[in-house]
Parts: structure tokens; C-alpha cells; sequence
């Protein structure tokens, strides 16, 4: 079972090339248990919106994403 999808991105600048590592997490449930951060900034959030974003769940698979679909339900309630 792999828990997490890695996407590479090259980034280059003048100098140098980094490589980034974005992590993305199967749904909410992982994000949140390995994820402190993300854990935290869901444990801030009013009680409404965590529900809709479990609504939405498999669908939340980075931290980025969590906090973008917070701001979406946020902004219809």
C-alpha cells in the first residue's frame, strides 16, 4: 500500500537547480496524521467547516489544499 504520491518539479535559476519535492497524501485522514501542521491548521478551523472538508476527503491531499478548500467553505457559509 503506498501512503503518499511524490511529484518531482525541476526549478531552475540562473546559477543552480533545485528539485522539489512536492508531498501529496491519499486524503485527509493521512494528511492529518502525519502532517503536524496540517493537523493544527484543521484543529483551528470552526467545527462546520472541518465536517464539509471530511465531506470532501479524498480530495484534500496536501497542506496547500487543505487551507485553499478551507478558504472555499469559509467563504460560501
Amino acid at each position: 500500500m503506498q501512503k503518499f504520491i511524490f511529484l518531482n518539479k525541476i526549478i531552475k535559476s540562473e546559477k543552480n537547480i533545485y528539485e522539489v519535492i512536492i508531498l501529496k497524501y491519499k486524503n485527509i485522514n493521512e494528511l492529518l496524521a502525519d502532517n503536524s501542521d496540517a493537523a493544527q491548521f484543521f484543529g483551528s478551523l470552526p467545527e462546520n467547516v472541518r465536517k464539509k472538508l471530511y465531506e470532501r476527503g479524498s480530495g484534500i491531499n496536501s497542506l496547500d489544499e487543505l487551507k485553499h478548500f478551507a478558504n472555499i467553505v469559509k467563504d460560501k457559509m
